[in-house]
């Protein structure tokens, strides 16, 4: 039990800072509606034939916009589970896999050509991720929420997954600015 409540806590706190990054890069709705259009929505997407020009730097602000927004009601969705339910850590790694699309869809993101080595942050980050999304589901599914191997399992996967949301943090606020 005690485990749960600290991944709830991490994972909380991860949810309120990527909340606060999507809604202070909001945008008016049609703004933001069009962008979602072109952000890829699956990774199978990302292998779509590239564009022959890099976009815009705003044009690439609004899809890196339009993915974030996507990730509140997910961050919503999080906090509002009940830790004290039997499928709690299933539910948070459904949610988990949620935040792991939306940034290899953000790493996927075709960035201009004055950003493209600052886009390298959120390659890495959604490397971060989806590596912390792997281990966290590989700790959850050992069952023994106390054992000293999956709480220190699931420490190591939290501590990358904190890594991972603070450097896509600090990429869109950057990027946003």
């Amino acid at each position: 039990m005690q485990m749960k409540k600290k991944c709830a806590a991490v994972l909380a706190a991860a949810a309120l800072v990527l909340s606060m990054a999507a809604c202070s890069e909001s945008k008016p709705a049609a703004e933001s509606s069009s962008a979602a259009s072109s952000a890829p929505s699956s990774s199978s997407e990302a292998s779509a034939p590239e564009k022959t020009e890099a976009p815009k730097l705003e044009d690439y602000q609004k899809d890196l916009n339009a993915v974030m927004e996507k990730l509140v009601p997910d961050m919503n969705e999080f906090l509002t589970l009940d830790q004290n339910s039997d499928d709690y850590l299933d539910q948070v790694v459904v949610i988990l896999g949620k935040v792991d699309q939306a940034f290899v869809d953000i790493a996927a993101l075709t960035p201009p050509a004055e950003i493209e080595e600052k886009a390298q942050i959120a390659k890495d980050a959604s490397k971060k991720m989806s590596e912390a999304v792997s281990a966290y589901s590989e700790a959850a599914k050992n069952g023994d929420m106390e054992s000293d191997e999956t709480v220190q399992a699931m420490t190591d996967a939290m501590n990358l997954y904190m890594e991972a949301v603070t450097d896509m943090q600090g990429f869109a606020m950057d990027i946003m600015s």
